[in-house]
Protein backbone atom coordinates (compact mmCIF):
# COMPACT_ATOMS: atom_id res chain seq x y z
CA UNK A 1 0.00 0.00 0.00
CA UNK A 2 1.30 3.61 -0.81
CA UNK A 3 1.90 6.14 2.32
CA UNK A 4 -1.15 8.20 1.28
CA UNK A 5 -3.53 5.28 0.72
CA UNK A 6 -2.46 3.79 4.48
CA UNK A 7 -2.85 7.37 5.79
CA UNK A 8 -6.72 7.39 4.41
CA UNK A 9 -7.25 4.29 5.45
CA UNK A 10 -6.21 4.99 9.10
CA UNK A 11 -8.25 8.32 9.17
CA UNK A 12 -11.44 6.29 8.43
CA UNK A 13 -10.93 3.99 10.49
CA UNK A 14 -10.28 6.72 13.24
CA UNK A 15 -13.64 8.64 12.22
CA UNK A 16 -15.50 5.38 12.31
CA UNK A 17 -14.14 4.59 15.98
CA UNK A 18 -15.15 8.29 17.29
CA UNK A 19 -18.69 7.54 15.15
CA UNK A 20 -19.28 4.74 17.02
CA UNK A 21 -18.11 6.34 20.66
CA UNK A 22 -20.29 9.52 19.64
CA UNK A 23 -23.36 6.98 19.07
CA UNK A 24 -22.80 4.98 22.04
CA UNK A 25 -23.05 8.24 24.37
CA UNK A 26 -26.06 8.66 22.43
CA UNK A 27 -27.20 5.39 23.62
CA UNK A 28 -26.27 5.21 27.12
CA UNK A 29 -26.99 8.82 27.96
CA UNK A 30 -30.14 10.42 25.64
CA UNK A 31 -30.85 14.01 25.75
CA UNK A 32 -33.85 14.97 27.68
CA UNK A 33 -36.19 16.57 25.66
CA UNK A 34 -38.76 16.56 28.71
CA UNK A 35 -38.59 18.99 31.57
CA UNK A 36 -39.95 16.64 34.13
CA UNK A 37 -36.97 14.25 33.65
CA UNK A 38 -34.72 16.91 34.14
CA UNK A 39 -32.85 16.56 37.65
CA UNK A 40 -33.81 20.47 38.84
CA UNK A 41 -35.69 23.27 36.70
CA UNK A 42 -35.50 27.22 37.36
CA UNK A 43 -38.65 28.90 35.80
CA UNK A 44 -37.77 32.01 33.78
CA UNK A 45 -40.58 34.30 36.42
CA UNK A 46 -39.00 32.44 39.38
CA UNK A 47 -35.85 34.27 38.62
CA UNK A 48 -34.54 36.02 41.78
CA UNK A 49 -34.94 39.57 42.30
CA UNK A 50 -31.00 40.89 42.28
CA UNK A 51 -28.84 43.57 40.22
CA UNK A 52 -26.79 40.91 39.02
CA UNK A 53 -29.91 39.25 36.43
CA UNK A 54 -31.49 41.48 33.70
CA UNK A 55 -34.67 40.71 32.13
CA UNK A 56 -35.17 42.48 28.95
CA UNK A 57 -38.61 42.67 27.52
CA UNK A 58 -39.20 41.91 23.50
CA UNK A 59 -42.64 41.78 21.86
CA UNK A 60 -44.70 42.14 25.41
CA UNK A 61 -42.64 38.85 26.44
CA UNK A 62 -39.29 38.07 28.71
CA UNK A 63 -37.20 36.77 25.97
CA UNK A 64 -34.02 38.13 26.83
CA UNK A 65 -31.90 37.25 30.26
CA UNK A 66 -28.52 38.15 30.98
CA UNK A 67 -26.50 37.33 34.32
CA UNK A 68 -23.89 39.23 35.62
CA UNK A 69 -21.33 37.81 38.03
CA UNK A 70 -22.05 38.87 41.26
CA UNK A 71 -19.55 40.87 43.72
CA UNK A 72 -18.91 38.87 47.03
CA UNK A 73 -17.28 40.50 49.87
CA UNK A 74 -15.25 38.55 52.43
CA UNK A 75 -16.55 37.56 55.47
CA UNK A 76 -15.55 39.07 58.64
CA UNK A 77 -13.33 37.06 60.89
CA UNK A 78 -14.85 35.97 64.10
CA UNK A 79 -13.09 37.67 67.25
CA UNK A 80 -10.33 35.94 69.42
CA UNK A 81 -12.99 34.35 72.29
CA UNK A 82 -14.99 32.82 69.91
CA UNK A 83 -12.94 31.71 67.60
CA UNK A 84 -12.42 28.05 68.97
CA UNK A 85 -16.18 27.99 70.15
CA UNK A 86 -17.02 27.91 66.51
CA UNK A 87 -17.71 24.57 64.32
CA UNK A 88 -17.48 24.61 60.52
CA UNK A 89 -16.26 27.08 57.70
CA UNK A 90 -17.27 30.63 58.76
CA UNK A 91 -15.96 31.91 55.39
CA UNK A 92 -18.13 29.82 53.74
CA UNK A 93 -21.85 31.32 52.70
CA UNK A 94 -23.23 27.97 51.83
CA UNK A 95 -21.43 26.42 54.71
CA UNK A 96 -23.25 26.07 58.53
CA UNK A 97 -21.49 27.49 61.49
CA UNK A 98 -22.33 25.79 64.37
CA UNK A 99 -21.39 27.12 67.91
CA UNK A 100 -20.37 24.94 70.66
CA UNK A 101 -22.54 25.54 73.98
CA UNK A 102 -19.88 23.82 76.34
CA UNK A 103 -16.48 22.43 76.54
CA UNK A 104 -14.38 20.62 79.17
CA UNK A 105 -11.16 18.14 79.26
CA UNK A 106 -12.28 14.83 80.82
CA UNK A 107 -12.88 15.05 84.17
CA UNK A 108 -13.48 18.45 84.68
CA UNK A 109 -16.61 20.48 84.42
CA UNK A 110 -17.56 21.86 81.06
CA UNK A 111 -17.29 25.20 80.65
CA UNK A 112 -20.75 26.91 78.76
CA UNK A 113 -20.36 29.57 76.20
CA UNK A 114 -22.97 31.79 77.46
CA UNK A 115 -21.20 31.89 81.06
CA UNK A 116 -19.34 34.62 80.01
CA UNK A 117 -21.65 37.40 78.71
CA UNK A 118 -18.59 39.66 76.86
CA UNK A 119 -18.50 36.09 74.75
CA UNK A 120 -22.15 35.92 73.80
CA UNK A 121 -22.03 39.77 73.06
CA UNK A 122 -19.12 38.98 71.02
CA UNK A 123 -20.86 36.13 69.21
CA UNK A 124 -23.87 38.41 68.52
CA UNK A 125 -21.99 41.04 66.79
CA UNK A 126 -19.84 39.13 64.81
CA UNK A 127 -23.00 36.72 63.81
CA UNK A 128 -24.91 40.12 62.58
CA UNK A 129 -22.20 41.42 60.49
CA UNK A 130 -21.53 37.88 58.99
CA UNK A 131 -24.66 37.47 58.02
CA UNK A 132 -24.92 40.94 56.03
CA UNK A 133 -22.21 39.63 53.97
CA UNK A 134 -23.92 36.49 53.03
CA UNK A 135 -25.69 36.99 49.88
CA UNK A 136 -29.64 36.97 49.69
CA UNK A 137 -32.43 36.73 46.69
CA UNK A 138 -36.05 37.20 47.66
CA UNK A 139 -37.49 34.69 45.85
CA UNK A 140 -34.49 32.31 45.58
CA UNK A 141 -34.78 28.87 45.43
CA UNK A 142 -32.63 27.86 48.38
CA UNK A 143 -31.92 30.32 51.48
CA UNK A 144 -29.09 30.29 52.87
CA UNK A 145 -27.92 28.63 55.67
CA UNK A 146 -27.66 30.66 58.56
CA UNK A 147 -25.18 30.42 62.10
CA UNK A 148 -27.09 28.83 64.92
CA UNK A 149 -27.28 30.61 68.33
CA UNK A 150 -26.53 29.94 71.58
CA UNK A 151 -28.75 28.17 73.40
CA UNK A 152 -29.32 27.06 77.32
CA UNK A 153 -31.06 23.73 77.36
Amino acid sequence: MSDAKSQRVGRERIARVFRYLKALNEHRNPAKRDLSEQPWALWFRNLPDHPSIQRRVLNGKDAVLKVGRPTFTQAPPPPLPIVEWLEGDWEDPDGDVLLVEAKGNAGSEPIRFDSEPRRVEAYERWRAQHQSTIPSCSSASSSPSTPASPSSP
